[in-house]
């Protein structure tokens, strides 16, 4: 436990969290990658920070993390634990129980009150329905209490469509390029063979054409990413799916924007795909056309747990694989609810949008 007798001002992931820590008078100073309790005038507050320095979370401390690591479900339990201390400080103006009817956040067995009584001791069981919602229920001496909640990453991550944008657009520029070598991710992953080549196995989103498998040869003793002009289609899938080249890969990217607004900027694949995993997305690449110089192709990353995909296409120059330096051109579409993706995304032509 560290107590907070704290100064200096850092940054915080959404508004919402700033807000929580102005309100409650709570100063941070932490490192990157933390992980907390913080006191604070005889209250105990859970306090996370992310891989980028930000303070990623406030909330009661209601789980033990060896349970909520164990369990898989560390964003729902934040939720949880941000969302009560939400409640008591009434950040909108509105009663928990007018808070709870807007956000369809309901109470199944007990009341509101009763979960203040929730300690990181009392056993409690999660239950998932996939893409929809969210149960969590407390175990007590003569007592269950039970919460369900919708999957919906607005609601779970404490900002509106608008905010989510603006902080994707934040943390892509502050991506760095990925230069480590990422062959140990797939030590102990299912393969096959095919070619000369050892597949890894990423499974499949939507049909069959749209998969997350990685294609890796081996030069002497290392397995290394397969990547040659004599294979476009299995060179790009590589480079879309791991972010892994040579060089950086400039990247002309319109994000669609809330509200039928576009924006442009320029990035790069590398800080893309670092974006994507950095927020503990799963990839999954489809091509839609080859020929005249270019391959055309989707994107899909794919959240589970807070129920969300991005969808990218991208216009990629495949003269690029033989050493000359052209843009990648990429349309962004952020934060599509899982229930609101389907396969028009793979059969719409980039050049159409």
């Amino acid at each position: 436990m560290v107590t907070a007798s704290l100064y200096a001002v850092t940054t915080f992931h959404t508004l919402r969290l700033q807000q929580i820590a102005h309100t409650v008078g709570l100063t941070i100073t932490l490192s990157a990658n933390q992980d907390t309790i913080l006191t604070h005038h005889a209250r105990q507050y859970h306090v996370c920070t992310n891989d980028l320095g930000d303070v990623s979370h406030i909330g009661y401390p209601l789980f033990a993390q060896p349970i909520i690591e164990a369990c898989g479900q560390a964003d729902a339990c934040r939720f949880v634990e941000r969302y009560l201390l939400e409640l008591d400080l009434k950040l909108d103006g509105k009663s928990a129980t007018e808070k709870m009817d807007v956000d369809r956040v309901v109470m199944t067995k007990g009341g509101y009150n009763q979960l203040k009584t929730i300690t990181p001791e009392v056993p409690f069981g999660i239950e998932i329905i996939k893409r929809r919602m969210f149960r969590l229920t407390w175990t007590k001496p003569g007592q269950k209490l039970q919460l369900t909640f919708p999957a919906d990453c607005q609601l779970l991550k404490g900002a509106n469509a608008v905010e989510l944008e603006n902080n994707l657009v934040r943390d892509l520029k502050r991506m760095p390029l990925m230069t480590e070598d990422i062959i140990p991710m797939w030590e102990g992953a299912k393969y096959s063979k095919s070619e000369n080549m050892l597949i890894i196995e990423g499974g499949r989103f939507l049909s069959d054409a749209i998969r997350g498998d990685i294609y890796l040869v081996k030069r002497g003793e290392t397995p290394q990413l397969f990547c040659s002009e004599k294979n476009i289609s299995r060179t790009v899938s590589n480079i879309m799916l791991t972010g892994q080249y040579k060089n950086p890969l400039t990247t002309q990217l319109t994000i669609d924007r809330y509200g039928y607004q576009t924006e442009e900027l320029t990035t790069t694949i590398q800080q893309l795909i670092s974006l994507f995993q950095n927020e503990g997305c799963q990839l999954y690449f489809g091509i839609k056309q080859t020929g005249n110089d270019r391959l055309t192709g989707t994107l899909f990353t794919l959240n589970e747990k807070l129920a969300y995909s991005h969808v990218m296409s991208i216009d990629f120059p495949t003269a690029i694989i033989k050493g000359e330096n052209l843009p990648i051109k990429a349309r962004l579409y952020a934060y599509i609810p899982l229930q609101n993706v389907t396969e028009k995304f793979f059969t719409n032509d980039i050049n159409n949008k």
